[in-house]
């Protein structure tokens, strides 16, 4: 499409947004709100005297108003508003650039002063013919924003998983249920885990509620296709949460309390961007559910004396909860507040009204009855609606919760989520950053703690359940990722609205009772309202600013290239992040996606991507698209201990047909199994491509950090219990190591464990250090300045100058790609840890700085060499401004002899 803009220049442009370069426009609805604000307080002050409150339009507007800003700043995605001012950046740039060539082509003579103020003056009068400005702005924005919107005008899809929702929306729709074919009563996804597939898991009510409010929608209104709805329809999840959110807060506190609230969590920059237009995914339901079922729960409690509405709530609360367990997997977090708010509610009573037997006898049996009644009824209903066993579904959940931010899992592989950016360890310091800063963060805090020590007899149900959720999330959040800030957000907003409330009827009544000397109270008050109000615009600008989908026209053009010359029963092999987009976009399976990602595939696909041995990879890979992942676990049905296991199918693999099936004799598999495992290592596999993209260089670390996972520390490991003697005798009987090496893999990892990267102990990440860089060839050296590298083509040598250490540094090693064969060069004198390789494509020369080991790469070699001088992969595609190549995978040429 026109327009087509690289990598580098958009995000040049996000940077430059995220700057706090706002628009004008912006500046104007501050302006607007703090004048909205100003004449609202004051009414609010005066209500007493002059009108009721309840007849005042002002909670209408309120509420309005709230609700707006953030549906506005949602729709950012749709038009990229943002892109107006980088367009008309451009387009100043641009005629400044021309006036000065213009300028130094008439008056060759004039000082460098005298030509700024002509090419001033110049760009000035060009301005004066606004038309043609606003023609050429409108131009280069569009050009800007058409990268990211199909031929429709539509922008794509944000992110990566509302691909793979959507298609369960299209399936259901299509034939009834989420999967692409069913295998007796279950729906099956086919795309995913290529070649096997695999079963739709337990979470199913999102997609059946997108269908039905397609089928709605398109009764009224014709010819709106799925993908255009699903686009907008998180705008409609957002209305109806910030709507409860608001409402809820109002009933607790007052109309004020709730307008701040829905800025607080609304325009946090986590939050909007998972739930602004294209981000269809689940989102807003991990909030919005917990939210109602809390209400009820609350308004239960509040009926202890009527038996009636005390079931009604409970029930409900528990109906609720059921949705929400068939809506998303980590459901179980509410009910787990919950239930610590009832054991808590029922000692307070107890305590609180310990000289009053009956009183206390009375309050505990309400929270009995109440408690009781939603435990059965969650029970019930989880059971029928999610079709999941409570108890059993919470003890899984606390131990998965259990194992985040720990690269171990339960099995001998490493753990996928370890090295996801959003499930990352969050510093206090981060976490308070991600919440407004520090002083709002402190203003929540405090706020809760007034509110509690103030209605804590009033409303004790309500602020214990809040109060939990706080403390609890937070230690969630600090020890799970980033992605659970959400989750603390939402009751440090109610928090905070209750505190607004509070200080404004403390303002309101030294107004009243002082007069004019209130005033310099009232005046403090709303400049701490125009501030934290500015700081909600910031942040929710800057996020929606910044909202750009994944997808983009190139994507598309790979996309179609794929759908149009492959095979329909063709597998893609490729890093699991794009694994959706190959699905839903490129229509065909692939080995792993963002559903999958936490399978031992991590580990395979991660060992082929770093592999300097292409041989080995295309072996790991013909077992991937024969059998995914579940060769390993068939073996080990008859090869019990894990680590025995994995020795003997890296010994498979190294093998031909008839060794192969020697050793699985040995190991005394039964005929029919041993030719389900040969079948699996050894069948020509479905037509197969593999992607490179230029995301995995900066995802190398982690892509390194599973591929190089250590099975041999990983047994020390978890054998660290016995004694020094045991462990070593099993490194060697198992491994078939010598007693020098079991000691030295036994010491190394002890020693590893002890320190505070125990996490990184069983394995090591290899990193690029961007970015590419062309380099101008004088004579027989080679000048790289864009990184500061010198290098000899006679001699290989090379030095760079190094800004941290504010000196000169020789490489490592010099890796050099020519004529498709590697060549690496190691220097006795090198003083730096990091390798240079260098890369000639015929008169011309690139450099990137990298550690040595993945010079050899099998990604270096197919993503830097485009493929030259490798055997089993053929390049169909390459697209070098977005850096995308497709190969095709060449099983023919397998060699079964030994490697």
């Amino acid at each position: 499409m026109e327009g087509e803009r690289s990598e580098e220049e958009r995000k040049e442009v996000i940077i430059h947004l995220s700057e706090g370069k706002h628009s004008s426009f912006l500046s104007k609805l501050r302006l607007l709100l703090n004048i909205i604000l100003l004449v609202g307080l004051w009414k609010k002050l005066f209500s007493i005297r002059r009108l009721r409150e309840e007849r005042s339009l002002l909670p209408l507007f309120f509420f309005i108003f709230c609700i707006g800003i953030n549906i506005y700043f949602r729709l950012f995605p749709a038009y990229f508003p943002q892109l107006k001012k980088e367009a008309e950046k451009r387009v100043e740039q641009l005629m400044r650039h021309n006036s000065s060539k213009a300028v130094k082509e008439l008056y060759p003579h004039l000082n460098s002063l005298a030509k700024k103020v002509v090419i001033d003056e110049t760009v000035r009068m060009m301005k004066k013919d606004r038309k043609k400005i606003r023609e050429q702005v409108d131009k280069v924005y569009k050009s800007l924003k058409d990268n990211f919107q199909n031929e429709k005008g539509r922008t794509y899809l944000l992110e990566l998983d509302p691909y793979h929702w959507m298609r369960y929306v299209k399936n259901i729709l299509n034939h009834g249920y989420p999967g692409d074919e069913r295998r007796g009563n279950k729906s099956y996804d086919t795309y995913m885990l290529a070649p096997i597939g695999s079963e739709i898991g337990k979470v199913k009510f999102p997609f059946y509620l997108a269908s039905f409010l397609y089928k709605g929608f398109t009764f009224f209104f014709k010819g709106v296709d799925v993908e255009s709805f699903l686009f907008y329809l998180p705008l409609f999840y957002t209305f109806l949460f910030l709507s409860c959110l608001y409402f809820f807060c109002k009933h607790f506190f007052s109309d004020l309390a709730g307008f701040f609230t829905v800025l607080f969590v609304g325009l946090n920059g986590l939050f909007l961007q998972k739930s602004c237009a294209g981000w269809f995914d689940y989102d807003v339901f991990t909030l919005l559910f917990p939210l109602i079922i809390v209400w009820l729960i609350i308004s239960s409690l509040k009926n202890k004396d009527k038996l009636s509405k005390l079931i009604f709530y409970s029930l409900s609360a528990s109906f609720f909860l059921g949705v929400f367990a068939y809506s998303w997997v980590g459901w179980w977090f509410i009910f787990f507040i919950i239930g610590i708010s009832f054991l808590f509610g029922i000692v307070n009573a107890y305590l609180i009204n310990y000289s009053d037997k009956e009183k206390a006898k009375k309050e505990i049996i309400g929270y009995l009855l109440s408690g009781g009644i939603f435990l059965i009824g969650s029970i019930l209903f989880c059971g029928v609606i999610a079709h999941i066993n409570l108890v059993k579904n919470i003890v899984a959940g606390l131990q998965y919760y259990g194992r985040l931010g720990s690269s171990l899992s339960t099995s001998i592989w490493p753990s996928t989520y370890y090295t996801v950016g959003e499930l990352q360890k969050v510093t206090p310091e981060a976490m308070v950053k991600y919440l407004y800063g520090r002083v709002v963060f402190i203003l929540s805090l405090g706020g809760m703690l007034w509110i509690y020590l103030k209605k804590r007899r009033e409303e004790p149900d309500f602020l214990n359940i809040m109060f939990f959720w706080v403390m609890l999330m937070v230690f969630v959040t600090l020890k799970g990722g980033v992605r659970f800030i959400v989750f603390v957000s939402l009751p440090l907003g109610i928090f905070l609205g209750g505190f607004v409330e509070e200080i404004s009827q403390i303002v309101k009544k030294e107004f009243i009772e002082k007069g004019q000397r209130g005033m310099v109270g009232f005046i403090i008050f709303l400049g701490f309202l125009f501030w934290i109000t500015n700081l909600f615009f910031k942040s929710g600008y800057s996020a929606a600013s910044s909202s750009y989908p994944l997808m983009n026209d190139s994507w598309a053009k790979a996309m179609r290239f794929i759908r149009e010359n492959t095979p329909k029963e063709a597998i893609i092999n490729s890093w699991w992040d794009y694994g959706n987009i190959f699905e839903a976009v490129g229509e065909r399976r692939v080995i792993f996606d963002g559903q999958s990602q936490n399978t031992p595939l991590a580990y395979w696909m991660g060992r082929v991507l770093v592999n300097p041995n292409e041989e080995e990879a295309i072996r790991i890979l013909r077992m991937m698209n024969n059998a995914s992942y579940k060769t390993f676990t068939f073996l080990n049905q008859y090869i019990k201990d894990p680590f025995r296991c994995y020795v003997v199918l890296e010994k498979l693999l190294k093998l031909n047909k008839e060794e192969a099936k020697e050793v699985l004799r040995k190991e005394k598999l039964p005929a029919s199994s041993i030719e389900k495992v040969l079948a699996d290592l050894f069948k020509k596999p479905a037509p197969a491509y593999f992607i490179v993209e230029g995301s995995m260089i900066s995802k190398m670390p982690h892509i390194a950090f599973l591929g190089k996972w250590n099975i041999k520390k990983l047994y020390v490991k978890k054998h660290l219990s016995q004694s020094k003697e045991k462990v070593l005798k099993g490194l060697q009987e198992i491994f078939g190591l010598s007693f020098e090496e079991s000691n030295a893999i036994y010491q190394e990892t002890v020693l590893a464990l002890s320190s505070k990267k125990a996490n990184e102990a069983l394995s090591k990440r290899l990193r690029f250090h961007p970015p590419l860089v062309k380099g101008r060839k004088e004579k027989n050296i080679v000048y790289f300045d864009g990184n500061g590298l010198i290098y000899n083509l006679d001699t290989y040598e090379a030095i760079f100058y190094w800004p941290p250490a504010r000196g000169y540094k020789i490489p490592r090693y010099v890796c050099v790609f020519e004529d498709g064969k590697l060549k690496r060069v190691s220097f006795e004198n090198s003083n730096a840890e990091i390798s240079v390789l260098v890369i000639k494509d015929k008169d011309s020369y690139s450099s990137i700085f990298l550690d040595g080991e993945l010079a050899v790469s099998l990604f270096t070699r197919l993503f830097f060499s485009l493929g030259e001088g490798v055997k089993f992969f053929e390049p169909v595609y390459s697209d070098d401004n977005a850096k995308i190549y497709v190969y095709r995978i060449k099983w023919e040429a397998i060699n079964e002899g030994r490697n």
